[in-house]
């Protein structure tokens, strides 16, 4: 399917090529300048624009935004340059035609290139065109539900073959226009002619794979943005950041007749990692018209001007880690608290004080943008505001966990290890009430039937 999405741009490079091949070879030089510029300003600039009065079109303003940036951009250059230069340079017909082409092509590049990146920041499933940069694949399992005749078949559709979004493991489209542009983009405003205050790799690393992981999971009606410091309105907010370098419990936070996780009893951070918790508290406008906010962890990342680190998962109240793969349905009650959990490189924090470097950042969903850098990682605290549903089976994991595992302590600090008040409400429903693991129900009426 990706043959599909990759000849559908490569044909239409090719007719800008071509168009460009009946012109001259000045106008197309000066076209695939243009073409340049207007692709660099409209992927560095969209998001400011598509904000402009509280991103007054949702889900598809970055991808009109930078459209329009394209095209407004590319018009103006092209009408003025015209104007002020209405003549014309005389070559050689052999060079002549060769420099249209090679204009031809790097201008289809960038035009068509802008066009394939703004196609991927629409709010599509994980698959736009039949394409998918990441491996994909439907499965189904098949049991017995109580109280439900017969045998029911649960079906899991495009789900994320992979663990972790890893860039090695991206399967690009056949001349990878999308990831060119955005290259150059990068590139001209990290220390080059572009460069500001903040520059794209700082707010924005690897834009595609952010895009993609935005799109994993994103369920019908459900909002793809999260809107923080745009129009006055702050639909999340920081209130604290703990470090964790020892081990710490977890569960797998899917029931096993959907996937089975073979996950150890805790988790420890790999060499020179830590483990960060974020608790992100949400506002009560944080959600979709019935209150709750729909994400998956790949649309939580953190990022310290070195690359991106997706979520892994989430913390309960009672200090044990929920394990999600990026695409995972995750379900929150706004006005509650998210405690986002990330694997992260331990010199992005300083000092005896656990001091995170300036630049970090915790972008939650689009437009979610928090600043984390300075924050102090303190010690972690239990509170039951933990506003994350839980199926009743991992809530139960969960209860489980906590009693044969003490409460984690902050590295660095010291903490007592206080009995849990059990997981909070928010935590010990199911998005699902009363449906518990196929597996489990299956064994339960084998043994009432011996």
């Amino acid at each position: 399917m990706t043959l599909i999405f990759s000849l559908t741009f490569l044909l239409l490079v090719g007719v800008v090529a071509y168009f460009h091949y009946i012109q001259s070879a000045f106008s197309s030089v000066l076209s695939a300048i243009f073409a340049a510029l207007a692709a660099v300003l409209a992927v560095g600039y969209h998001q400011t624009i598509a904000t402009l009065g509280g991103a007054p079109l949702g889900p598809y303003g970055d991808s009109v935004a930078m459209v329009a940036i394209f095209g407004v951009s590319y018009l103006l250059l092209r009408i003025a340059f015209d104007r002020f230069v209405p003549g014309n340079l005389m070559l050689p017909v052999t060079l002549d035609r060769v420099l249209a082409v090679v204009g031809g092509l790097v201008a289809g590049i960038f035009c068509v290139g802008t066009a394939a990146t703004a196609v991927q920041l629409l709010p599509f499933g994980p698959k736009v065109f039949f394409y998918s940069p990441y491996a994909l694949e439907t499965r189904s399992d098949t049991g017995e539900v109580e109280g439900v005749r017969g045998r029911i078949t649960l079906t899991r559709f495009d789900e994320l073959q992979a663990d972790a979004l890893d860039s090695s493991e991206r399967t690009n489209i056949l001349l990878p226009i999308d990831q060119w542009v955005v290259g150059v983009a990068t590139h001209v405003s990290d220390g080059g002619s572009m460069a500001g205050s903040n520059n794209l790799a700082q707010v924005n690393p690897n834009l595609l794979d952010n895009a993609y992981g935005q799109r994993l999971s994103l369920q019908p009606g459900a909002d793809i943005m999260l809107m923080v410091g745009v129009a006055g309105k702050e639909d999340a907010s920081v209130k604290a950041v703990y470090r964790f370098t020892e081990p710490v419990p977890q569960v797998s936070g899917e029931i096993d007749v959907v996937r089975e996780d073979e996950l150890p009893a805790s988790f420890t951070p790999a060499n020179g990692k830590s483990l960060l918790v974020v608790r992100v508290g949400l506002s009560g406008d944080a959600g979709d018209s019935d209150g709750k906010l729909r994400f998956a962890p790949a649309a939580a990342r953190f990022n310290a001007d070195r690359g991106n680190d997706y979520a892994i998962g989430t913390f309960t109240e009672s200090g044990v880690l929920v394990r999600n793969r990026p695409d995972d349905f995750l379900i929150a009650q706004a006005g509650g608290d998210v405690l986002l959990a990330f694997e992260v490189e331990s010199d992005v924090f300083e000092g005896a004080e656990n001091v995170l470097v300036d630049d970090a950042m915790v972008t939650f969903k689009r437009y979610g943008r928090l600043p984390i850098g300075g924050a102090s990682a303190g010690a972690f605290e239990a509170t039951a505001t933990d506003s994350v549903l839980r199926k009743s089976d991992v809530a139960d994991a969960i209860s489980a966990a906590r009693r044969g595992n003490p409460a984690p302590a902050a590295a660095d600090d010291e903490t007592e290890d206080e009995e849990p008040s059990g997981t909070s409400g928010a935590q010990s429903t199911d998005t699902t009430p009363g449906v518990r693991g196929l597996r489990g129900q299956i064994e339960e009426r084998n043994e009432q039937i011996e």
